[in-house]
């Protein structure tokens, strides 16, 4: 009996990558270090993998992880744990270190959703024109409370494919290099809400929020602080199916601070804005 009681707990050690509440990816238990200097890539795709064959989230626990590829998601999700902050005050979460300038450095497909990751780019390299930290590439993303910092272009849709029906809120963008959120080629209501984007670094040029098209895009409590633009609605970004068209949506409660150009304006296409509140 006591060699089965044995047994048991060398399988329950075994599987522990899927321990907890909820079956879960852990990245430690593929050897991840989180020690902000071990090449933590391998770790990382493995996990994702995994998560991928299960249908099981990744999960990152609390550390800084360096990463010198780009991560592929498609119908899953990679989360850190609960942030013990509202990240504008600090980054109280798992932090993704890109070391790298191959690709973005998550690209989220389809289905694909994060939540409560920084991604962290090198402060000393502010002219590096890094891919978007995170690009978005489909229909059904989600993205909740998460810190980008450093990077050039924050959180960008892919330019031909857009991305359907997008959800983020509560993110914090700190001192990109060309713009902050780029939002074109969405369907059927996207939804941003509380983004904050400040150029602390004051790079020049900056834009807060860029939109190509758009059908139908609702915006609640979008911020721009110390950039060159907080809202541009542009044209469609080029070889578009639909160069004509703009974005149509709404602004709620939008506001910018020491922003040179509040809103601008530009290109050919036609755009039907709501814009309520805000300063």
């Amino acid at each position: 009996m006591k060699n089965l009681f044995l047994s048991f707990l060398i399988i329950c050690a075994a599987c522990s990558v899927f321990a907890g509440t909820e079956s879960v990816a852990n990245v430690k238990d593929f050897g991840a270090k989180g020690d902000g200097v071990t090449d933590d890539t391998r770790a990382f795709k493995k996990a994702v993998t995994l998560s991928r064959e299960r249908k099981i989230p990744v999960f990152v626990p609390r550390g800084e992880y360096r990463l010198t590829d780009t991560l592929d998601l498609r119908e899953q999700s990679l989360k850190g744990g609960e942030p013990g902050a509202w990240n504008a005050d600090s980054a109280p979460m798992a932090r993704l270190i890109i070391d790298h300038e191959k690709g973005p450095g998550l690209h989220m497909k389809k289905s694909s959703s994060l939540y409560g990751i920084a991604l962290m780019y090198d402060e000393k390299k502010p002219d590096t024109r890094f891919p978007p930290a995170i690009l978005l590439d489909g229909v059904g993303i989600n993205l909740q409370n998460l810190r980008l910092q450093y990077c050039w272009d924050g959180i960008a849709c892919h330019p031909k494919n857009g991305a359907g029906r997008v959800n983020i809120e509560n993110v914090f963008i700190v001192s990109c290099g060309g713009c902050g959120v780029s939002i074109s080629g969405t369907l059927d209501i996207a939804t941003l809400r509380n983004i904050e984007v400040w150029n602390n670094l004051h790079r020049p040029n900056v834009t807060a929020f860029s939109f190509g098209y758009n059908d139908g895009i609702s915006c609640l409590r979008l911020f721009s602080m110390s950039n060159h633009t907080g809202f541009r609605a542009t044209d469609p970004p080029e070889g578009w199916r639909r160069p004509d068209k703009g974005t149509w949506g709404t602004f709620t409660d939008c506001a910018t601070d020491a922003t040179s150009i509040s809103w601008d304006i530009s290109g050919n296409a036609a755009h039907q804005l709501g814009i309520t509140g805000g300063l």
